[in-house]
Parts: C-alpha cells; structure tokens; sequence
C-alpha cells in the first residue's frame, strides 16, 4: 500500500530539482544541438540550391557555346570550300590559259615549219624537175 507521509514531500522536491538539473544539463543543450543541426542543414540546402541552379546555368551557357561553335565552324568550313572552289577556278583557267598560250605558240612553229619545208620542197623540187628533164632530155636544160 502506499503511505502518504513526509517522505512524499521529499521525493517530490527531489523529482523537481532533477528536472531542473536536466533541463540545464541535457534537455536544453539537447534541444540547442538539434535546432543547430537544423539551422545548418537548412543552409546547407539553401547553399546546394544555389549551387544547383548556378550549375545549371553554367551547363546551359555551355550547351549555348557549343551550338555557337558549331555553327561557326559550319560558316567558317563554308567559306573555306568556297574560297577553294574559287581558287581552284582560277587556278584551272590559269592552265587554260597558259595551256592556249602553248597550243598557240607551237602551232605557229608548226605553220612556219610547214611553210619552210613547203619553201624548201619548192626549191628542190624545181632543181629536181630540172635534173630530171636533163636526164631524160640528155641535155642541159
């Protein structure tokens, strides 16, 4: 059975000043240590969203180089075939033209060389028209 006495009393107040001992010393450095715990992580957070979204924006200025790059190197490629193509135009009609230049050139040394011959065959063919009617005529003609 339980007897109410002065000893109640007694546990009581000792029951009190352990609650405030542990309030002093446990629960509020407790509470304390967890709100801290709370507080940072709750920075933490925040700080990994702003890395985040900052990542992301470095990601997407990256992409946005990438598809810059891409297109002038397109450009700078097209202009580079174009440019090839016109020198390799000018280059083609420069060995046209010196080609010409050269068909030019030697058909006129033909046509003088076939003029000479022509000039020469003349010639000897009159002192062979000449030696031969001598020949057959049997005198000097």
């Amino acid at each position: 059975m339980i007897n109410i006495d002065g000893t109640i009393v007694m546990q009581m107040v000792n029951f009190l000043v352990l609650l405030a001992l542990m309030n002093v010393l446990l629960f509020k450095p407790t509470l304390a240590a967890f709100e801290e715990r709370q507080r940072r992580l709750a920075e933490l957070e925040r700080g990994g969203k702003g890395a985040a979204d900052e990542g992301d924006t470095l990601a997407a200025r990256y992409e946005q180089a990438l598809v810059d790059i891409r297109h002038e190197s397109a450009e700078i490629i097209a202009q580079a075939r174009v440019g090839a193509a016109q020198e390799t135009a000018a280059l083609m009609a420069a060995a046209r033209e010196e080609f010409n230049g050269k068909v030019a050139v030697a058909r006129a040394a033909i046509a003088d060389d076939v003029n000479n011959a022509s000039a020469q065959l003349t010639r000897d063919s009159e002192g062979f028209a000449a030696t031969l009617a001598a020949k057959l005529l049997g005198r000097k003609v």
